[in-house]
């Protein structure tokens, strides 16, 4: 693998790149980036997926096209803008986006804007985080905890073996907007935040805020980890709570109906770097690698 963090490719990458507006769709067509802001439709993202008993509200009566419980919903935010809406999720309930086949080897990252309700109490794997989901086995993602003084914590499973690193302590994130991401470089994991607390610090509230590099300025760079050799091929992108399992909750049970709190997902954004071959065909302005999509 060689050592060139994704960024460094992407930008060399942009030369040849031509940007493309276009309806929402399910799964990616490519290396490039893609935005999504959730206006009414998931956009690239294949599903939301919750766990069952994790929502108070699991009827479907509003008669919305995609068959989702009352308690999911493309919710009314500030300046006219919409976000996903989990109204009233359990502490230790599960509902993510998922994104399959997404391809990890020359690099990827994930980044998203998420607001997470005041939990009164540890949260440990159930909060609101961005992953890769490669199997059972093989995941990592960077989550919202309460545990350990609150703030950041890395949840990584590899070869079956599951571990969890607090990178950074605080409670700033608890009821505030904030982006959070996650990059697989070909060697290194790396991490990203904007600052907790909206209004906080310097730092605004990120809702409705597509400036992703623009707002992960808290430095997370002490987190860097090598990129274990099981983390290869095409994986799942996450975002939203709960255990990182696409398959869904294994630990998700009927005593874990306790402190519902509403969760939101505001945008998305997946940057997939090209193969080498692809990179070359972008140098040369021969191959469209860019789809982007914003509010209307």
């Amino acid at each position: 693998m060689r050592n060139k963090s994704m960024l460094e490719v992407l930008v060399i990458a942009g030369c040849g790149t031509l940007l493309m507006a276009g309806v929402a769709q399910a799964s990616i067509s490519g290396p490039g980036t893609y935005i999504e802001t959730f206006n009414g439709t998931l956009g690239t993202w294949d599903r939301l997926d919750w766990v069952p008993s994790s929502l108070t509200n699991e009827a479907d009566t509003d008669g919305d096209a995609l068959n989702w419980p009352d308690s999911l919903s493309f919710a009314q935010g500030g300046g006219g803008a919409q976000h996903i809406q989990m109204n009233e999720i359990y502490q230790r309930g599960a509902a993510h986006l998922e994104l399959d086949n997404v391809p990890t080897d020359a690099g990827v990252r994930l980044d998203s804007v998420m607001y997470q309700g005041g939990v009164p109490s540890n949260t440990d794997w159930w909060g609101m985080a961005v992953g890769v989901w490669f199997d059972s086995d093989n995941s990592i993602k960077l989550g919202r905890a309460r545990d350990s003084g609150g703030g950041l914590m890395v949840f990584k499973t590899e070869n079956g073996t599951s571990t969890k690193t607090h990178i950074w302590g605080g409670y700033g994130f608890d009821t505030s907007w904030a982006g959070h991401g996650i990059e697989l470089t070909e060697t290194e994991i790396k991490f990203y935040s904007s600052e907790p607390g909206a209004g906080v610090g310097g730092a605004a509230d990120q809702y409705n805020s597509v400036d992703y590099d623009g707002m992960m300025t808290l430095d997370l760079s002490a987190a860097t980890i090598a990129r274990p050799a099981s983390f290869v091929g095409n994986a799942t992108m996450l975002v939203g709570k709960g255990y990182g399992d696409v398959a869904g909750d294994p630990w998700d049970v009927d005593s874990d109906k306790v402190g519902p709190k509403v969760h939101s997902i505001d945008s998305t954004r997946l940057t997939v770097v090209p193969e080498p071959a692809s990179l070359a065909l972008i140098l040369a302005g021969g191959l469209v690698a860019f789809a982007a999509r914003r509010r209307s």
